[in-house]
């Protein structure tokens, strides 16, 4: 058994379970806030920006040893499904929100 390798993959785990706590929390908890209109939360410049910083920090957090670190070994299909494909659904979903939103507020 190498001793070396079992550290890395918990490392890289434990690492990605905080990542993943990290966006959960700064990302996705202040959208379905802001969307479901919780305790009159609004999307402003603030909120905007401490949910990019809470993402970038997820997104630093997995590419110390986590996810990202096995992208020299994916396909193009396979890095595009992981990780292209989400951000794309995601805003996606935020433009429709926006122009929903700003049409409300037009009438």
């Amino acid at each position: 058994m190498n001793v070396r390798e079992e550290q890395r993959k918990l490392t890289a785990a434990w690492l990605n379970s905080i990542a993943s706590g990290s966006i959960v929390t700064g990302l996705v908890t202040p959208t379905i806030a802001v969307t479901l209109h919780l305790s009159g939360a609004e999307l402003g410049r603030p909120l905007a920006f401490l949910s990019l910083a809470w993402l970038a920090i997820g997104c630093a957090l997995m590419s110390l040893r986590g996810a990202f670190s096995e992208v020299p070994t994916m396909s193009v299909l396979e890095v595009y499904t992981y990780f292209v494909l989400p951000l794309l659904v995601l805003g996606i979903g935020f433009g429709a929100f926006w122009l929903t939103r700003s049409h409300d507020h037009a009438r």
